[in-house]
């Protein structure tokens, strides 16, 4: 059921007569995934933009480029999404001091993905982006592109900006816990004051990254090249190096740049993109014939170590299914959110247009 109007109240009119069956929030790879399990024409999924998963990666000449390195320990999973595993070697250069480096990924979050990254040994031909983009191609669920202004749990309506009430049957959520509950009004859990309060008292940590993505002209890089920087001064905490022309074929005798840097909020400035451009030089990594020039602000970049499997639960009995990493504030590989699915894809075809 569709609905025109604020949610402040007024007469609201009806769009459209039927519920969506199953409304996800976010159009992630967990929520893609979900949509061909339910079978999507059952689904209706709600998000910022069509681009908003980190995975769907930068447009470059009518192909992709991934805004992130996305690396994962096992082809597997990648095969069972149709995907064509490449494997990597990789050239581990360290900077600096050890302390220096683990300050900028320390264990106060759950999985640090910068610190692990050449722990991983595959990446997919043309990038994982172009994985997720035929994903997303096969998922023939209705899109509603927008913010979520507010979430009203009993009467089962999700409002989004543009457009009004979406009623929905069972609701999934993909985007961040922290977003969903603050759109969640919390007068919606009557009488259960213990969960308001919980709710009220949680805390969601996070580190944003900050990526410089760049191509530029260069040799035939072999193998992949990472520097881990533990320097003094540095906001830099890691650069990778790609072949590109052993990734990306199409992109001829290019190398694939990622600079990568762990900030906060109130870090960030309007020359921070230049500042990160000098520190890789000062990293003794020759900078030069920069062909494309892309930055990327990933907000939950590492989630915090909080325990929230409490409001997991009591969400369950309203009905509301989180699932995902940011849906469910747990750290997840790529592979980790492949393996909960597998089975169904594995009899089903990744590509199935359910």
């Amino acid at each position: 059921m569709l609905v025109r109007g604020g949610s402040s109240g007024g007469s609201k009119k009806v769009l459209h007569k039927a519920l969506a069956d199953k409304l996800i929030l976010g159009e992630s790879l967990t929520g893609l995934l979900r949509a061909m399990t339910y079978g999507s024409s059952y689904c209706t999924i709600v998000d910022f933009w069509e681009g908003g998963s980190t995975l769907y990666g930068w447009s470059l000449n009518g192909r992709c480029i991934d805004r992130f390195p996305v690396f994962i320990g096992s082809p597997d999973c990648l095969e069972v999404l149709k995907g064509k595993p490449l494997q990597l070697r990789f050239d581990v250069e360290f900077q600096g001091s050890v302390k220096g480096y683990l300050e900028k990924v320390n264990d106060r979050y759950q999985r640090s993905w910068i610190k692990d990254l050449e722990k991983r040994m595959y990446t997919s031909q043309n990038g994982f982006c172009s994985v997720f983009r035929e994903l997303q191609k096969g998922v023939k669920a209705r899109r509603v592109y927008g913010e979520v202004s507010s979430i009203y749990v009993d009467k089962k309506l999700v409002y989004v900006s543009w457009l009004g009430a979406i009623g929905y049957r069972n609701l999934v959520n993909t985007l961040p816990l922290n977003y969903f509950l603050s759109k969640a009004r919390l007068t919606e859990f009557k009488g259960d004051e213990a969960f308001k309060d919980y709710l009220s008292r949680a805390t969601f940590s996070y580190k944003s990254l900050y990526v410089l993505m760049m191509i530029m002209e260069g040799g035939k890089l072999s193998e992949a090249k990472v520097y881990n920087i533990g320097k003094k001064g540095f906001y830099l905490a890691t650069v990778v190096l790609l072949p590109g022309w052993k990734i990306y074929p199409w992109l001829g005798n290019k190398l694939v740049i990622y600079a990568i840097a762990p900030l906060d909020l109130g870090s960030l400035r309007a020359e921070i993109s230049n500042r990160l451009l000098v520190e890789v030089k000062r990293a003794g990594i020759n900078i030069k014939n920069v062909l494309v020039f892309r930055e990327y602000f990933e907000r939950y970049g590492v989630l915090g170590s909080e325990d929230l499997s409490y409001v997991e639960e009591r969400l369950r009995e309203y009905g509301i299914t989180l699932s995902g990493r940011l849906g469910t504030w747990k750290e997840k590989s790529v592979c980790e959110i492949v393996n909960e699915f597998k089975p169904y894809l594995r009899s089903n075809g990744s590509t199935t247009k359910a």
